[in-house]
């Protein structure tokens, strides 16, 4: 067992750490504290982590995972489920990946695939919008045996760059390294050039789109803005009749502009029916997700719930973050004035629909899936189209310590009619996924044979023929896989998954006057 040293409550509120004249000070209740006496480690006892916080040594961590101990404690919905294990040996990050439930769903999934830390100045930039490589998101479809690298879509933010580049073109080799290479350079060169890129180093990727001759592009990479909208447009079906479609990739701040925009535009275009593509959108802050649902059905949510959070037994009443009462979340009909360009407190446009199209995939996941369940839980008619979703009906506030944020489940979201049982996903009622709930809709394999928006794209022009009155037609999934839901982010040795992308975020924000629960 480690003797742990910290400093008391009131240094901790100005201090990020303890002097050296503070080393006696210690622990002596869950959330008090005096001087006088070392603490250890003893397994069930959890001091205040408040205590804990921010006291970031560079030659002695144990404060850190003792801060990360009794957090989890506290916050963590299944606390009780979280082994007691002493922190020392373990470093800060791959102690908190211990702390959380082994427990599994009727699938037989993790209960808690969406446990996660990032360094905060990476958090911080992504929730502002910002990414740094070359503005293009892959799609792997295998990374075992014979790899498939694909493009899945283009940041339009960086559409000059990538104008030679399409949607479903194959990546076939990097500079001189084929895809498929076995060699441990090989693969170390791969990471570097796929997901670490060094600054203002160009590399040579080479492609082959479907049916086509191989090609060549010199790529740089660089900071560029996310386009959480990244695709807002009117088509015609059936002749005369008009619908939307907007491809919304991520609940972040900076969207809330171009989303109340999108919809601006919907409602001056009259479209009869939506298509919402959210098959590539991991969630983000619920507060948006709250709007996006309002602007689909509008006066049909008046008094209605989107959310209601639901935290642990400790903390039946109050938010144990906020410590304010529990309150169930509207949807929410005003502006936040995120960013630049929305002012605070204007009506929100509204389609007042009874039924809206969802594209999904298993990427779908945490706000996303909050607008499902939301709109389902007022009897608006949601239909699905494409693969089951991921399952993720619990949310989490981002906690820094110590220059990492962490995120840990800390409550679950349910919907007006207190439904919130979808842990394995919602998927269309024809899939072949036997324990998610099951929707009205179409299972779909995304083929990536056409552009996002185009009325001839596989999961689009199926949302469309449904319209039309059609039936279920295109290729279907046959079994959701859990394995790439976050994404792949890296190649291991063996050529096979390095599964270290942030989870899906599901964020809640205070807003005027009122919480907002999970994103």
């Amino acid at each position: 067992m480690k003797t742990i040293m910290t400093c008391s409550m009131a240094l901790i509120l100005m201090l990020s750490g303890c002097s050296s004249s503070d080393k006696n000070c210690a622990i002596d209740s869950l959330e008090g504290s005096s001087c006088g006496t070392n603490l250890t480690f003893q397994p069930n006892s959890f001091p205040g982590h408040a205590n804990f916080a921010n006291n970031c040594s560079s030659t002695d961590d144990i404060a850190e995972k003792m801060f990360l101990r009794s957090w989890t404690h506290d916050y963590y919905l299944w606390y009780s489920e979280v082994d007691d294990i002493d922190p020392d040996g373990y470093t800060v990050t791959d102690y908190f990946d211990l702390l959380k439930t082994s427990a599994r769903t009727s699938s037989g999934a993790l209960k808690d695939q969406f446990h996660f830390w990032i360094p905060t100045d990476d958090y911080e930039k992504s929730s502002a919008g910002l990414s740094y490589g070359y503005g293009i998101e892959w799609e792997f479809e295998s990374l075992t045996g014979n790899r498939t690298i694909k493009v899945r879509y283009l940041e339009p933010t960086r559409a000059q760059a990538l104008s030679a580049i399409s949607r479903g073109d194959e990546l076939i080799r990097i500079d001189s390294t084929d895809i498929d290479t076995t060699t441990q350079s090989g693969i170390d060169f791969l990471n570097e050039a796929l997901f670490a890129p060094m600054v203002n180093k160009q590399y040579l990727f080479w492609f082959k789109p479907t049916g086509s001759a191989e090609y060549s592009v010199s790529l740089s990479s660089g900071n560029y803005h996310n386009s959480s909208v990244h695709t807002a447009k009117t088509l015609n079906y059936s002749s005369s009749h008009r619908l939307g479609y907007l491809l919304f990739n991520s609940f972040i701040g900076p969207a809330e502009k171009p989303l109340i925009d999108a919809f601006k535009q919907f409602k001056n275009d009259n479209i009869e029916e939506l298509v919402l593509d959210l098959r590539y959108n991991g969630g983000g802050l619920l507060w948006m997700a709250s709007q996006l649902a309002y602007m689909v059905a509008g006066d049909a949510t008046a008094n209605k719930v989107f959310e209601l959070s639901q935290f642990n037994n400790k903390h039946a009443t109050t938010n144990p973050i906020t410590l304010e009462a529990i309150l169930p979340l509207p949807f929410y009909p005003l502006t936040i004035g995120y960013a630049s360009g929305v002012n605070e407190g204007e009506s929100l446009p509204k389609l007042n629909l009874n039924r809206v199209y969802i594209l999904t995939s298993e990427e779908t996941c945490s706000a996303s899936e909050a607008v499902i369940n939301s709109l389902r839980g007022i009897d608006v008619e949601v239909i699905l189209v494409g693969d089951t979703t991921c399952g993720k009906p619990y949310g989490y506030y981002p906690q820094n310590n110590c220059d990492n944020t962490y995120f840990s489940i800390q409550f679950k979201g349910v919907n007006h009619k207190g439904f919130g049982d979808y842990s394995d996903g919602f998927t269309p009622q024809n899939s072949s996924d036997i324990t998610a709930e099951r929707v009205t809709g179409c299972s779909v394999l995304d083929t990536m044979n056409d552009d996002l928006g185009n009325s001839n794209e596989v999961l689009l022009k199926q949302a469309i023929d449904l319209i039309e009155g059609g039936v279920c037609n295109a290729v279907p999934v046959s079994m959701m896989s859990m394995q790439n839901f976050n994404s792949v982010r890296s190649l291991d040795g063996t050529g096979g998954i390095k599964d270290d992308r942030p989870s899906p975020f599901h964020i809640p924000v205070k807003l005027p006057g009122r919480i907002l629960s999970r994103p």
